[in-house]
């Protein structure tokens, strides 16, 4: 019988049957799937055939079913890109549901969703979560890049968990996306038992992150601001007001600071011990006066480019300030500082630039409890002014006088007379710097307080030879510390002057950039000082040779050798 064309041929019946059975026989996938290659196989036998009497093959039927659109599909198309927590619930809401997370971890998962989270996260107290704060004090610090009010946030978050944050550091660099008011803001509501704040370069910090800080963190006892060039006296008053236990403040380079702001703090900052003042333009001498003369407790003053003249240290020497520190005041005259000393235990003085030496006006009285005076790199102190400020030195047993370029050997002994006329004696002389100083002072330094001395420096003064180093040996027999660098003028016999001392007591010392020493000089101290040396500095001296240095360092192995 003959078959009609449009059917399909035997063999594709022959097919068809044994892939039928064979599909019928497998149970290890879905009858969906065994329907699926059936179609398949049908399509590819039809359309070799059937593609030779039509142009287009047909297409097969579409393998899957039309998904069914659900409301809840509907609505989150709709609501696509929108942030219906975030705008609908307002953030107390938001914050009471967090206030439940049990676990600090989910705290920090929910912290890590996005900004908002994060900043609400680091509003909430310590007090208003279930994880009570362990007791370890802990700090942070914030520089450069990382220091911006999202790293802020995260701190406030993270710190929670590790104890208790008591000291903040920031040091910030740019000031498009550093710290603002808003992060200050979050962290003193997030850390209320922060004790140290420092705020570096932080340009975007202002009057009300101080205030939040200064209403939030009542327990802060050290302040220190530098380079917040919008800061002003609103800020620092609150402080003042709310802080009481503030016991170290440094405000530097803050140009609307005045003395409004001094004023405060000497009339609510009666716990403080330290105030550093450093390039501010606003502040004058009635600010300075008032916190010298009004605090009780104030031990350290810093007063650096400052345009403050002799007015602002009329109350020093009425107060309990130990060490006083003026450093590149032009205005200040060799009266003021006279008048500067009062009653001081101890008087530290950094680079005055004294406008005159002048004659004192009143003689000064004897300070019988000042103990270290200390006068670095001023340009304006001569002989004149030394022997001036003698009678007020009598009971001192440190004098250093750095980088005096101006002061001879009659200075120096003016002082040395005036403390060895009441029986006292120095246990440290420093006197580095101090280029026109000669053998003369050495000597006599040695004979009056050789037996207590314990450490001397007379690095870089050019005027020292030998003859010092003899008169050290002779007299003083309990120095532990000796600094001869850039001593040119000691050789070899100094050296082995001081070597040979009958009581060998120095445990450091330091001839860096004598060039007149050699390897005979470097022998004489391997083989004298080795019972006591535990440090030895001879760098940039030019006479030793490889072969010295390696036979010391072989020998006294336990000395510390700088070369």
């Amino acid at each position: 019988m003959r078959r009609d064309s449009s059917s399909p041929p035997l063999w594709f019946l022959d097919l068809l049957d044994m892939a039928i059975n064979s599909e019928a026989n497998r149970t290890d996938r879905p009858t969906h799937f065994s329907t699926v290659s059936l179609e398949l196989s049908l399509k590819r036998s039809f359309d070799s055939e059937y593609y030779m009497n039509n142009a287009t093959p047909p297409q097969p039927p579409p393998l899957t079913k039309p998904r069914c659109i659900s409301p809840l599909s509907t609505v989150r198309h709709q609501t696509k890109g929108r942030d219906l927590i975030n705008t609908t619930l307002p953030d107390e809401c938001i914050s009471h549901i967090f206030s439940f997370l049990p676990s600090t971890r989910d705290r920090f998962s929910c912290a890590a969703v996005s900004q908002k989270w994060l900043s609400l996260q680091a509003s909430t107290r310590s007090s208003e979560t279930n994880k009570a704060c362990t007791d370890k004090e802990i700090s942070r610090c914030l520089e450069g890049k990382a220091a911006n009010d999202t790293r802020l946030a995260a701190v406030a978050v993270g710190a929670s968990a590790r104890g208790t944050l008591t000291d903040l550091r920031i040091r910030g660099t740019y000031a498009s996306k550093g710290i603002t008011d808003a992060g200050l803001c979050v962290i003193a509501r997030a850390c209320p038992t922060l004790k140290s704040l420092t705020l570096w370069d932080c340009p975007l910090v202002g009057a009300e992150g101080l205030k939040a800080v200064a209403q939030s963190c009542k327990t802060l006892e050290k302040l220190d601001l530098c380079g917040l060039s919008i800061v002003d006296d609103s800020g620092l008053i609150t402080v003042a007001e709310n802080c009481l236990n503030l016991t170290s403040i440094s405000i530097r380079s803050c140009a609307c600071v005045g003395d409004e702001s001094l004023e405060a703090l000497a009339r609510r900052s009666f716990k403080l011990e330290s105030v550093s003042l450093v390039k501010c333009p606003n502040i004058t001498d009635s600010g300075v006066f008032s916190m010298a003369l009004k605090l009780p407790k104030l031990e350290k003053l810093k007063l650096s480019f400052l345009k403050v003249k002799d007015g602002a240290l009329k109350g020093i020497g009425k107060s309990p300030i130990r060490v006083l520190c003026l450093e590149n005041l032009p205005g200040l005259t060799g009266n003021g500082f006279s008048s500067s000393l009062g009653s001081s235990e101890a008087v530290e003085v950094i680079s005055v630039s004294l406008s005159e030496e002048g004659e004192a006006e009143e003689e000064l009285l004897e300070l019988s409890t000042l103990e270290t005076l200390s006068l670095k790199k001023c340009p304006g102190v001569g002989d004149l002014f030394l022997s001036r400020i003698a009678c007020a030195c009598k009971f001192i047993n440190n004098l250093a006088l750095v980088g005096l370029s101006s002061v001879t050997d009659r200075g120096v002994s003016s002082i040395l007379n005036a403390v060895n006329a009441k029986k006292k004696t120095l246990v440290s002389l420093d006197l580095s710097g101090c280029s026109r100083i000669t053998d003369w002072t050495v000597v006599a330094a040695s004979k009056l307080f050789g037996e207590r001395l314990r450490s001397v420096s007379f690095d870089g003064c050019l005027g020292l030879t030998d003859r010092s180093l003899e008169a050290i040996r002779e007299s003083c027999h309990g120095l532990e510390e000796v600094d001869l660098s850039w001593c040119v003028g000691v050789t070899d016999e100094g050296v082995l002057s001081l070597a040979s001392a009958k009581h060998q007591t120095i445990k450091v010392l330091s001839l860096a950039g004598c060039t007149g020493i050699t390897d005979r000089g470097l022998g004489f101290i391997e083989m004298m000082m080795c019972g006591s040396l535990v440090g030895l500095n001879v760098k940039k001296c030019s006479g030793l040779s490889r072969e010295g240095i390696e036979s010391f360092r072989e020998i006294l192995w336990w000395c510390d050798l700088i070369c």
